[in-house]
Order: structure tokens, then C-alpha cells, then sequence
């Protein structure tokens, strides 16, 4: 994992306790979900390395600031713009047997990250109409 994201993880952990009390409950079990190969190992590398370009980083720390509030009228936020679509080629390589979704939901939070940009998700998916828009990373969700 990138030095970058990591910190921004921890840094998640200590401002958001609800982010903390989710890594402390997390039990590994034996299952084909979170049986990650080394190949899924180097290509979630590969993503944190193109997250780190694009800004992950700042982004996660937009939405998961007091100031941001995710019910606001939908807007083309760049920050929430970059989630999107990261969230979406990650879930897109889930739902192709690509990488590893034990692996990912393991790594990211993808349920508090989705909390925070779902509205902003659904909003462009009415502008574009066009259903599918970021589907697949809503299915890392659930």
C-alpha cells in the first residue's frame, strides 16, 4: 500500500472513531472471498499507486471532512469526481473476476466511502440518465 493512503487510512481511523470500531471488527475467515492471490496482491498495488496520482488522497479527506455534507445539492466536485471513478474501476475489475473483492472491501472501506459519495452517485446518474452510472461500485457494497 502506498505510504500516502495508508496514512490516510490511519488518519480516517482516528478522526472518524465509526472507521476505527469497523477495523477492530474485522474477523478473517477461510472463504473464496477473501482468498487473494499475489497477482490480486500487485494489481490493488497498481490501483493505490494510480489513486495516489489522482489525488485520492486529498479526495478522502474532502469527503470525510465536517465541511462536506453529502446531502448537498449535487454538484461536479472534482474530489467527489475522482471517488467515483475509482470506486467504479475497482468495482469494474470485481465484477470481471479480475481482483479480488475480499481483498478490497479488506483494504478500503468501501461501505463509509460510498456513504459519503452515494448521493452525489445517484444525482448523476438522474443529469446523465443513465442507470448504470458508477453500478459497480455500489455492488462492492453489498
Amino acid at each position: 500500500m502506498s505510504a500516502h493512503i495508508a496514512m490516510s487510512l490511519s488518519l480516517l481511523a482516528r478522526q472518524y472513531p465509526q472507521y476505527a470500531a469497523y477495523q477492530e471488527g474485522i474477523t478473517v475467515t477461510a472463504s473464496a472471498e477473501n482468498t487473494a492471490t499475489h497477482e490480486d496482491a500487485m494489481l490493488m498495488m497498481q490501483f493505490l499507486r494510480w489513486g495516489t496520482e489522482l489525488g485520492l488522497e486529498d479526495a478522502l479527506k474532502t469527503i470525510f471532512s465536517d465541511d462536506f455534507d453529502p446531502q448537498q445539492e449535487f454538484t461536479a466536485s472534482p474530489e467527489v469526481g475522482k471517488i467515483l471513478t475509482f470506486g467504479e474501476a475497482l468495482g469494474t475489475m470485481v465484477k470481471q473476476g479480475l481482483l479480488n473483492r475480499g481483498l478490497v472491501v479488506d483494504l478500503l472501506w468501501v461501505e463509509g466511502i460510498w456513504a459519503r459519495v452515494e448521493p452525489h452517485a445517484r444525482k448523476a446518474r438522474e443529469h446523465a440518465d443513465e442507470p448504470r452510472l458508477y453500478e459497480n461500485f455500489e455492488a462492492l457494497v453489498k
